[in-house]
């Protein structure tokens, strides 16, 4: 299995996780621009294959948190400027990731 991206089962709910994802992502400089809905239409980690960096869901009564690694997303492409930067956004979404 690719190590695509960092995921984490957490006990709690799924709007508490949400909030706290969000106030994370704002103090790393980071905003929400999109919330799309896709219950039941992917299977847990296909949804870290959408055009989106961090997906929500839940299952049962566990939440859990998944975030794309953007240096595997950028790695398609031969640009080292373009390297240096998803490094150091993915520094800061594991920040936010650690922090959930």
């Amino acid at each position: 299995m690719i190590d695509y991206g960092f995921v984490k089962n957490i006990a709690d709910d799924f709007e508490s996780v949400e909030n706290k994802v969000i106030h994370e992502l704002n103090i790393e400089g980071f905003g929400v621009l999109t919330k799309i809905d896709i219950q039941e239409k992917f299977e847990e980690n296909i949804g870290l294959m959408l055009p989106c960096n961090i997906i929500i869901y839940q299952k049962d009564d566990t939440v859990t948190i998944g975030i794309i690694k953007p240096s595997l997303a950028m790695g398609m492409i031969n640009n080292p400027g373009l390297s240096r930067i998803a490094q150091s956004i993915e520094q800061k979404l594991k920040s936010v990731f650690d922090k959930i």
